[in-house]
């Protein structure tokens, strides 16, 4: 088996055995994907989607004014700054990804997400220098679901915060109760003075007196700021009040759920759906709770509640309080592309598909669909695993290989004359039963199906006697089949991908300039999975 140098390759997603066919095939461009983009990711194809956003402008001034009034309530980079103003102008455009609002940054994908944003938003500048092109990270700082960022993994230890209320939004939630999950940090980091340096990192950013949405930010600064990164939480009243005729109008008209199920079902002949519209896709922030407002014959009802209103509260409520409604995972996104400049949406597989069900939604309010790309995915390889591959000699794609697929594939290797032999021999004995076959088969039928019966024996007993092989080849290698399942549990946690599970403080304790490397390494043209050694 052939090894491979473990420095900045690329599979391809099949090959990863990994990611959806919905993934794989945004990916590649697959043309069944037409219907449901506006244009498949290139360079060459920004240049239109520049002249399309031109024309559906954006109030930057509002935008402008929210940014820098959150951007005051701490430390900001000379690059961000700069960005930040640079919105002003109309031949500024954005390059967005997002996420929720994970425990330190929660998995590794968080931050590719991020580096992909960034360079993208280089690249761009490269190829358009007549255009200004910022990175954004939006904060989705209003969801609700607290088990989905509550917890995560660091150097191997579980770390998990529990609140007073997993009711309020995520990016609501106060630090006020953080010192048992910053002593689990420690536990996790152990001594020495980087593990002090990066828990003062943390100390900093989660402070009591903190919430959840300015804690997340203030770490994602203090590790990309120097890159320009602008970081939006779009919770806040005068992003709202300039959406909230949008919102009107969806819940005078239901827009978007006659058009993401129109699109859905077109979409559903070839791939499985990720979300399904409601005939409302909102939600109403009341008594510190994120609540859904559902359709009902009268009017509205906020879920678990005994709260009702007919269409006209409602709407006078939206009138007065925009600030109140929070839009759901379907309107989130005409949301963001409303109050943003925005060229390009990155992010992971799941993202993307639900992003695909929306394009008739943007269609029938007159915004411009973004393009979609598929945010980088990587593995990252220490010295010693690497190693490890080489001793074994197993390649990185093999490792990608289901397990018993793998150890099979080695036993073969480890004797491959053993079963060369055996496969030899399975040749011969097959080309004497089809000699047997032909031979007798224009004289009696009934024979024929006889010495096939009997071939279908030999065959049935080669590949009883090849499993047999297999078994004691297991036993025989079981030293190195036992350092192969251990290397296998150190790069994919759980049995999934590591970018799922690691957490970026693992990495930062021991490699400080790893988010410098993981900026020059990852491509924002995305040739694929990619490997790193770090």
């Amino acid at each position: 088996m052939s090894t491979e140098t473990l420095v900045s390759h690329y599979l391809s997603y099949p090959d990863t055995h990994c990611f959806s066919p919905i993934a794989v095939d945004l990916h590649s461009a697959d043309e069944k994907l037409n219907p449901f983009v506006s244009r498949f990711f290139s360079l060459d194809n920004f240049a239109d989607q520049i002249n399309e956003k031109k024309v559906r402008k954006v109030n930057r001034q509002v935008l402008h004014q929210v940014l820098t009034a959150q951007y005051n309530e701490h430390d900001t980079s000379v690059a961000t700054r700069s960005n930040i103003d640079l919105l002003k102008e109309e031949n500024t455009f954005t390059i967005t990804t997002g996420h929720q609002l994970c425990l330190f940054t929660g998995p590794l994908y968080f931050i590719y997400k991020i580096i992909h944003t960034i360079n993208l938003a280089a690249r761009l500048k490269e190829r358009f220098p007549e255009n200004n092109f910022v990175p954004v990270f939006w904060l989705a700082s209003e969801d609700h679901d607290f088990a989905e960022v509550s917890s995560v993994n660091v150097n191997g230890e579980r770390i998990a915060w529990e609140p007073d209320t997993h009711q309020a939004p995520v990016g609501r939630l106060q630090l006020d109760h953080f010192d048992e999950v910053i002593l689990q940090l420690k536990s996790a980091l152990g001594d020495g003075p980087r593990a002090n340096e990066l828990l003062k990192l943390v100390e900093k950013c989660y402070r009591k007196e903190y919430h959840l949405s300015l804690a997340t930010r203030l770490l994602t600064n203090e590790l990309f700021g120097k890159y320009g990164l602008v970081i939006l939480d779009a919770d806040d009243k005068r992003l709202k009040q300039q959406f909230a005729p949008i919102v009107q109008k969806d819940i005078r008209e239901m827009i978007s759920y006659s058009a993401v199920a129109r699109t859905s079902e077109e979409l559903s002949r070839n791939y499985k759906l990720q979300v399904h519209p409601r005939a409302c896709n909102f939600f109403l922030f009341k008594a510190n709770a994120r609540k859904r407002i559902d359709k009902t014959d009268n009017g509205f009802e906020l879920a678990d509640t005994n709260i009702s209103f007919t269409n006209e509260e409602l709407l006078l409520h939206l009138e007065t309080h925009p600030e109140d409604f929070s839009p759901n995972v379907i309107m989130r996104p005409l949301y963001q592309e409303f109050t943003l400049p925005n060229l390009a949406y990155i992010g992971g597989g799941g993202e993307q598909a639900y992003w695909l069900q929306l394009k008739g939604m943007f269609s029938d309010f007159d915004i411009p669909f973004p393009i979609l790309v598929l945010r980088n995915s990587a593995l990252l390889i220490e010295e010693d695993q690497e190693k490890q591959l080489q001793k074994i000699k197993v390649s990185i794609k093999q490792m990608f290989q289901p397990e018993e697929k793998l150890v099979k594939t080695l036993i073969r290797e480890f004797e491959q004359d053993q079963f060369a032999n055996l496969s030899e021999e399975n040749e011969k004995l097959k080309i004497v039963f089809l000699k047997l076959m032909a031979d007798v088969g224009h004289r009696d039928v009934g024979l024929q199906r006889y010495v096939a019966a009997e071939l279908r024996r030999q065959e049935n007993f080669f590949r009883s006697l090849e499993t047999k092989l297999i078994r004691a080849g297991k036993i025989r290698h079981s030293a190195t089949l036992y350092q192969l399942n251990k290397l296998r549990n150190s790069l994919f946690p759980n049995g999934g991908l590591q970018e799922r599970s690691a957490n970026i403080l693992t990495y930062l304790f021991r490699y400080p300039n790893i988010i410098d490397q993981l900026v020059s390494q990852l491509d924002p043209e995305n040739k694929g999975f990619s490997v790193i050694r770090l």
